[in-house]
């Protein structure tokens, strides 16, 4: 299974080491940190990775609070129907409500963890 990052907090390291230890092909975009990871794909554009992900699209998200809006309303634009974000930021629970609505319109599936 592919899985999509868009990953600006070094403390991401650790599960991104964990999804590739079990065989996750992770590909990602707008890293902050360099850190040598086996088979970490990194992307020159969003919609590079997107296109490096199996049909039904899976991405996860951790960026500071102040940029989430800004990333979702980037990927609504590559995604669709049957797909999925995963929000691992330290998001308003207020917000993520609302950015749940309008993915689910799309149908598109929004986890807030």
């Amino acid at each position: 299974m592919r899985l999509g990052c868009i990953w600006l907090e070094a403390t991401g390291v650790s599960i991104i080491s964990q999804l590739i230890k079990a065989w996750y092909e992770v590909h990602a975009w707008d890293i902050a940190w360099k850190k040598d990871l086996q088979t970490l794909e990194v992307h020159d554009s969003l919609e590079s990775m997107i296109d490096a992900l199996d049909e039904q699209k899976i991405v996860l998200i951790h960026v500071p609070n102040r940029s989430i809006s800004a990333h979702v309303a980037n990927l609504k634009e590559h995604l669709s129907y049957g797909d999925i974000v995963i929000d691992l930021s330290d998001s308003l629970w207020w917000n993520s409500i609302i950015r749940q609505q309008e993915l689910d319109r799309m149908g598109i599936g929004f986890l807030d963890v």
